[in-house]
């Protein structure tokens, strides 16, 4: 019954078969599946997305033996927030008070793809009850203390995001008025509204509220610079260009990186390469 649901509510047959082989990987790597690591782990989506954006990555490190906690930022869908009541600030205070309340142990990462780079990194200058061993980006800003989310994005980078967006004043939204246009520079692949891949995304992605973009990041240096941190790059990327990460890495003391071939969205896309270079940093 539980792989009719994942097959029809998400994801086609063949991801799903990716996943099986995450899933062989994890155990032949970590010992039988499902067995606890002892280790906690925080998905933090990025914009125009919700939590099942990680549903491919969170079913293999479930598997490797994570606790998992993937976390609804405000203003997602039917959540009933009022978006223009959404900030930065109030985006990491949300997820603070989730983290605590999941009562996950001292052993904790996070992982944050695009903007939840922004929201994990203000969570630190409000939240010092949240000490993360590692902070995971992927295709993420990275926003140092005093910095706005999208200080380093290039125009390239702007132009490609409004091919499929538009701001509308009225309700505070960034609203995805151009499917194909949203789904050329978030997945930078050839697809359209129609097909598997197309309809899988649309079915995920959500307007998104702007003020979180006009917030400044009040970081704890200290608690920052005692994290481990690595970063994902992904090559094909028209949101957050290859390029830009570069630039935005060179800022960041990394332990480690690596790069993924794919586009802004490649934990939907390609869930089994991203799991297993997660499963690789949390194995150090």
């Amino acid at each position: 019954m539980v792989v009719v649901k994942l097959v029809s509510d998400w994801m086609s047959v063949s991801r799903l078969c990716s996943w099986l082989v995450v899933l062989a990987l994890s155990v032949s790597a970590h010992g039988e599946g499902g067995e606890s690591s002892g280790k906690s782990l925080v998905l933090v989506h990025g914009a125009h997305l919700t939590a099942e954006s990680w549903d491919g990555v969170s079913f293999a490190l479930r598997a490797a033996g994570y606790d998992v906690l993937s976390v609804n930022l405000p203003g997602r869908g039917d959540d009933g927030v009022v978006a223009t009541n959404v900030t930065l600030d109030s985006s990491s205070r949300a997820l603070c008070t989730k983290v605590k309340a999941s009562e996950k142990g001292s052993k904790l990462s996070f992982v944050a793809h695009s903007q939840g780079g922004a929201v994990v990194n203000h969570l630190l200058g409000l939240c010092p009850e949240i000490t993360p061993e590692k902070i995971i980006y992927l295709a993420a800003v990275v926003p140092l203390d005093g910095e706005k989310p999208f200080d380093k994005l290039s125009k390239a980078d702007e132009e490609n995001y409004y091919r499929g967006v538009v701001y509308d004043e009225a309700t505070g939204l960034m609203q995805i008025n151009n499917p194909e246009g949203f789904l050329a520079s978030f997945v930078s692949e050839s697809l359209d509204e129609g097909s598997a891949l197309g309809e899988e995304v649309m079915r995920g992605a959500v307007d998104e509220p702007a003020a979180i973009g006009d917030g400044v990041v009040a970081l704890d240096v200290a608690r920052y610079r005692g994290a481990e941190k690595y970063y994902i790059f992904t090559s094909k990327d028209k949101i957050i260009s290859l390029a830009t990460q570069k630039g935005i890495a060179e800022n960041v003391e990394l332990v480690d990186s690596r790069i993924v071939d794919g586009g802004h969205l490649t934990m939907i896309v390609n869930p089994q390469s991203v799991s297993s270079i997660l499963l690789e940093f949390l194995g150090r």
